[in-house]
C-alpha cells in the first residue's frame, strides 16, 4: 500500500520540483560548511558559547545534504522568517524536490532506535556543546511531515528529538532529556510530557493506513496546521505544527550537550523536516543590562546615571571591564563614579546584581564643540570558559551645560496686583523649570516672572532647575507691602472713569456713571449701585475679606472693568 502511495508521491514531488522554482520558500544546503560555523552563524542567539559542533558525528565540513538553511521570504505559514532545517532525506524535499541521499549518506540514530521498536532508516543529526550564563535555554521550532494525514496512527511515524544532557539544576546529577515536547502534555503517566511527532500531535483523527493501536494521542490538534489541500502551497508537507518552543532549566557555566536528530522510520519514503528559527538558541537575561536605547546626553556637570543589571545569572562575584571610544577622554573631559561616589577607572567588581554608575563631565571641560563617548562593559563570569563574554554598550554626547543661577531680590509694592520675579544671572530661561514656594498669592507658581496679589510682607523661595533634573539654584524673594493709601488701578479706563481704593473704601469717578457692580474672584456679586449719571460713587468694602475684586463700570461712554485689592 505504501509503495503505491510512494509512486504517486514521486510524481507529485516531481511536479513540485517545477513549482519550486517560483515558491516563496527557499532552502540552501549546508554542504561544504563547517558544522561549528553553521551553528554559530545560523542558530546561536545571545548569551551562549557553542563549540564542538558535529553533523552526522563529524566535525569536518558537512557532506550530507539533509542539513541547511531556509528562508520563508514573507510566507507566514510557520511564523518564522529564516533559520536552519534538518530533513529525513535530501533537503530539496522542503520545496517539493525529489533528490535522494545515497546509500553511503544514510545513517541511523541510536537514541531513536532505543525509543522506537521500528528501525530508523536515515537520519540528520546535528549536535554541539554549549555553556551559558543564564539558568534557562530555549529555541523555537516547527515540525512538518508528508506522513500527515495518510499515516497518522501507523508504524510510519517519523521521529525527531532534541536531547539536552548535562547536570540537573536541582540534583546536580548528569541527565539527558528530550525537550521537544507538546505544550501542556504533562500528566501522571507522562510527567515530562509527550514528544512531538505524527502519532502525538496531529489533526485529532486517524486516517489512511493506520491502526488505533499506534495512536499515542489525538488531543493536541490546536497546535496542528492541516495542509493536505495545500492551503500553504509554498510548504510542500501535508501538515505541520505551530511554532513551538523547546526549553530547559540549566546550571550557569556548566557544560551541556545538545543532540538534534530527525529520522525516517520503517522506510525511507515520505519525508519530514524540523525547522528551527534563526538565532533563537538563546539564554535570556545574560546581557549587562543597560536597559536603554539611543544616545544619552551628558550636560555640563550633571551626572548621567547608568543602571547595570546581571539579573537572572545567579552571579555575585566577577569583574566587569570597561573600554571607551569617542572624542571624549576619561580624566580630561569626564569621570566615572559608583554609587558611593568612588572613582571607577577601567574595571569594577560585581558586588551585587543591580548597581548604578554615573558619568559626570569635569567642571573645566571645553565643550565649545560637542564630544562623543562610548562605554563598553564586558565580562566573562565562567572561569572554565573565558570565551563566553557578554557585553553591553552605552553611547553619549557631551554638550555644553545649562548652568543656572537665580539671584536674591527684594520687591516693594502697595496693595495692588504687581509683578514678582528673581533675576536670572545665567542660564537659558526656556530650558529651566521654576517653582515658587509657597504658592500663596502667586498667579503662576511655575514661571520666573508672575503677577501676584500679596497683602502683607512675605518671604518666597524660587527654585530653578535644569530640564535634565540637576543644577538647581534657589533665590530668596522678599516682598514688602507699603501702607495702604489711595491707589489708582489705571489712569483712565476706556469709558473715561477711574477707580481708587482708600483703606476699605472703593471710589469710582467718571462722567455720567450709570451702574457699578463689584464681584468676588468666585464670581459672586458683592455690591451693586445704580448711579443716575453721578460723577462719583463710593462702596464700603471694609467688612469684606482682604483680596482681589472685580469692578464693572457702566457709564454713558460705555462699559469698562478693573481689578482692585481690598485690605483691612
Amino acid at each position: 500500500m505504501k509503495k503505491l502511495i510512494t509512486s504517486i508521491c514521486a510524481l507529485a514531488c516531481m511536479v513540485g520540483l517545477v513549482a519550486a522554482q517560483t515558491t516563496e520558500f527557499t532552502v540552501t544546503s549546508a554542504v561544504g560548511t563547517s558544522p561549528l560555523s553553521f551553528v554559530q552563524d545560523n542558530l546561536a542567539g545571545g548569551g551562549v558559547y557553542i563549540f564542538n559542533a558535529k553533523h552526522q558525528g563529524k566535525t569536518v565540513n558537512v557532506t550530507t545534504p539533509n542539513l541547511g538553511t531556509f528562508n520563508t521570504n514573507g510566507s507566514d505559514a510557520i511564523n518564522m522568517e529564516s533559520g536552519i532545517v534538518l530533513t529525513t532525506d535530501h533537503i530539496s524535499c522542503v520545496t517539493g524536490g525529489y533528490d535522494m541521499l545515497t546509500a553511503e549518506q544514510r545513517i541511523v540514530c541510536p537514541y531513536i532506535d532505543e525509543m522506537d521498536p521500528v528501525k530508523a532508516t536515515e537520519c540528520s543529526i546535528l549536535e554541539f556543546d554549549f555553556v551559558c550564563l543564564s539558568n534557562h535555554i530555549s529555541f523555537n521550532y516547527c515540525f512538518a511531515s508528508e506522513e500527515y494525514q495518510g499515516y497518522t496512527c501507523s508504524a510510519y511515524n517519523d521521529m525527531f528529538i532534541f536531547l539536552c544532557s548535562g547536570p540537573d539544576p536541582e540534583t546536580g546529577e548528569e541527565t539527558m532529556r528530550n525537550i521537544a515536547l507538546i505544550p501542556g502534555s504533562q500528566s501522571d503517566a507522562n510527567p515530562d510530557g509527550l514528544p512531538v511527532g505524527v502519532n502525538t500531535l496531529n489533526s485529532g483523527s486517524p486516517s489512511g493506513y493506520n491502526s488505533e493501536d499506534d495512536c499515542v494521542s489525538l488531543d493536541y490538534s490546536m497546535y496542528f496546521v492541516q495542509n493536505k489541500d495545500k492551503t500553504y502551497p509554498e510548504v510542500h508537507f501535508n501538515g505541520f505544527t505551530n511554532k513551538l518552543k523547546a526549553e530547559a532549566d540549566i546550571v550557569p557555566c556548566a557544560l551541556y550537550h545538545m543532540y538534534i536528530s530527525i529520522c525516517n522510520l520503517q522506510d525511507w519514503v515520505l519525508q519530514s523536516a524540523v525547522f528551527i528559527e534563526g538565532n533563537s538558541f538563546d539564554a535570556p537575561s545574560t546581557a549587562i543590562g543597560l536597559s536603554r536605547t539611543g544616545v544619552g546626553t551628558i550636560s555640563g556637570s550633571c551626572p548621567f546615571a547608568i543602571p547595570l543589571s546581571l539579573a537572572g545569572t545567579g552571579f555575585d562575584e566577577g569583574t566587569i571591564n570597561i573600554t571607551t571610544k569617542g572624542s571624549a577622554v576619561q580624566g580630561v573631559d569626564y569621570e566615572l563614579y559608583d554609587e558611593e561616589n568612588n572613582l571607577v577607572t577601567n574595571s569594577f567588581a560585581i558586588s551585587e546584581k543591580e548597581r548604578t554608575l554615573y558619568v559626570k563631565a569635569k567642571k573645566d571641560v571645553d565643550l565649545t564643540n560637542n564630544k562623543t563617548l562610548e562605554l563598553c562593559f564586558a565580562t566573562s563570569l565562567c572561569a572554565s570558559y573565558p570565551q563566553l563574554i557578554v557585553y553591553d554598550t552605552q553611547r553619549f554626547e557631551m554638550v555644553k551645560g545649562n548652568d543656572i543661577k537665580v539671584g536674591d531680590t527684594t520687591i516693594s509694592a502697595e496693595l495692588v496686583c504687581f509683578e514678582v520675579e528673581a533675576p536670572l544671572r545665567y542660564g537659558l530661561d526656556e530650558q529651566i523649570n521654576y517653582r515658587w514656594e509657597p504658592t500663596t498669592g502667586i498667579d503662576n507658581p511655575f514661571a520666573r516672572k508672575s503677577t501676584a496679589m500679596i497683602t502683607s510682607d512675605a518671604t518666597y523661595h524660587l527654585y530653578a532647575t535644569g530640564g535634565n533634573g540637576c543644577n538647581t539654584s534657589v533665590a530668596t524673594v522678599q516682598v514688602k507691602i507699603g501702607e495702604p493709601g489711595r491707589v489708582d488701578i489705571s489712569d483712565v479706563l476706556e469709558n473715561g472713569s477711574r477707580v481708587a481704593v482708600d483703606g476699605g473704601m472703593i471710589t469710582i469717578e467718571g462722567q455720567q456713571l450709570m451702574r457699578i457692580e463689584v464681584y468676588g474672584t468666585d464670581g459672586r456679586l458683592m455690591a451693586e449701585r445704580d448711579c443716575n449719571e453721578a460723577s462719583q460713587v463710593s462702596i464700603d468694602a471694609s467688612a469684606w475679606q482682604s483680596g482681589v475684586y472685580g469692578v464693572r463700570i457702566v457709564a454713558a461712554a460705555g462699559t469698562s472693568a478693573a481689578k482692585v485689592v481690598v485690605a483691612k
